[in-house]
Parts: C-alpha cells; structure tokens; sequence
C-alpha cells in the first residue's frame, strides 16, 4: 500500500512539474504573438512613411529601431533552449545542495524537476511546431478561411496533441521512478539503463 502511495505522490509531482512548464511555454508563446503583431503595426507605419517619401526622416528611423528591437525580444520568445539551460540550472544547484548536504533525495528531486520540465516544454514547442507546419501544408494558417477549414483546424491540434503526447508518456513514466533509495552491501546483478532512457547511479 504504501508503494502505491509513493507511486502515485511521484506522479503527481511529476504531472506539477509539466503542468508548471507548459503554462511557462502558453505564455511564452502569447507573449511572442502579440510582439509579432506589434511588429506587423511597425512594419506598416514604416511603409506608409516610405510611400509618401519620408523614408529619411527621423520618424522612420525612430520605427526601424523599434522594429529591430521587438525582433529581438521575438527571438528570445523563440528560444526554447534558453529555457531548457535555465532548468538544468536550477536542476543543478538542487543537486549540489543534496550532494553538500548528503540528501540524496534532494539530489533526486533536483534531477526530476528539471528533466520533467525540460521534456514537458518541448512537448509543448513541438507540438505547437508540427501543428503551424501542417496547417501552412493545408493553408489552414491564413485568415478568411471557409466553415470548412476552421472546423478542420482543431481536429488537426487534437491529432497533433495526441500524436506527441503518445510519444513522451513513456518518459514522464520513467521521470516518475527514481528509485527511493537503497544500500547494496554484496555483490548483486541488476540491469539499468533499458528503453534507451538515461539513468543516474551514485556511488
């Protein structure tokens, strides 16, 4: 009974750690639209200034570096590997304070949070990424579409959805059994490191 409870805490915890992950991604992903739609506004400003012969002037200039400005800030968004970099990071210094400290949970717990994290924010960008793929092959991606098309958008993102999740379930199943520890005292088999998954072994 308590191992079921155990399995079922890990879960969960596991299941927050994605949770808090894709939220950061959602976010992430507004944040990047609505820059590209400021930078769509700049971008027609400046051609309005341009057709009545004011590229020179110091307006124009004015939205030329706004619009190079919000391009960077639109590649930051973009960036998932900044946000992966920064979870092994905060992975790492739970680690080291569980390795100072002789907590091997907590070097454990270090290790759970960011993986979860890292895999569930890369679920959600390559789900996002396959679906605005599939929708530019169909030219489901435009405005002005027909009844037609809009009703085949969301079943498209449910596919999708549905075709990546099926693919990572098998991981977060594995990031929910780190071992809860143990001591070997005498010679004894085992066999680690099976799915192709990463392990981690402390001596």
């Amino acid at each position: 009974m308590e191992a079921i409870e155990s399995e079922i805490n890990a879960r969960r915890q596991v299941s927050s750690y994605a949770r808090q992950a894709i939220e950061i991604a959602t976010q992430n992903e507004f944040e990047r639209q609505k820059l590209e739609i400021q930078k769509q506004s700049l971008v027609e400003q400046l051609r309005v200034l341009e057709a009545s012969g004011k590229a020179h002037t110091e307006e124009a200039q004015h939205l030329r570096e706004q619009i190079k400005m919000v391009e960077v800030e639109i590649l930051e968004k973009a960036d998932a590997m900044r946000f992966v970099a920064d979870r092994i990071t905060e992975g790492m210094y739970a680690i080291t304070a569980g390795l100072v400290e002789g907590n091997v949970e907590a070097m454990k717990e270090g290790y759970k949070k960011a993986l979860t994290m890292i895999v569930a924010y890369l679920q959600k960008v390559v789900t996002t990424t396959i679906t605005t793929i599939v929708l530019n092959q169909l030219g489901l991606a435009s405005t002005g579409m027909g009844i037609t098309s809009l009703l085949l958008v969301p079943v498209i993102k449910a596919v999708v959805t549905a075709g990546v999740n099926a693919i990572m379930s098998p991981i977060y199943a594995s990031l929910s059994k780190f071992a809860s520890g143990g001591r070997v005292d005498k010679e004894t088999l085992a066999v680690v490191g099976f799915q192709s998954l990463f392990w981690w072994m402390f001596h």
